[in-house]
């Protein structure tokens, strides 16, 4: 779940972040957002809740982005 999460993600709000070597750090919190969540440690409303701050859109943007993933 989390790499398909990931790769949706990264593809729609940070396509030109290598994830090697960036420095963005709202890229770190949404990757840290999605590691936590499929790790049991936050749940999906408050993922997307980080997902939409870090991205710099609403949550319904984030849903309708995940809608095949869930």
């Amino acid at each position: 779940m989390f790499n398909e999460i990931a790769k949706i993600i990264r593809a729609a709000y940070f396509p030109n972040e290598n994830h090697g070597t960036t420095e963005n750090p709202k890229y770190w919190k949404a990757t840290r957002s999605m590691e936590f969540y499929n790790n049991g440690v936050i749940g999906f409303d408050r993922m997307v809740r980080i997902l939409s701050i870090c991205c710099g859109c609403s949550e319904n943007d984030i849903l309708d982005t995940l809608k095949g993933t869930i």
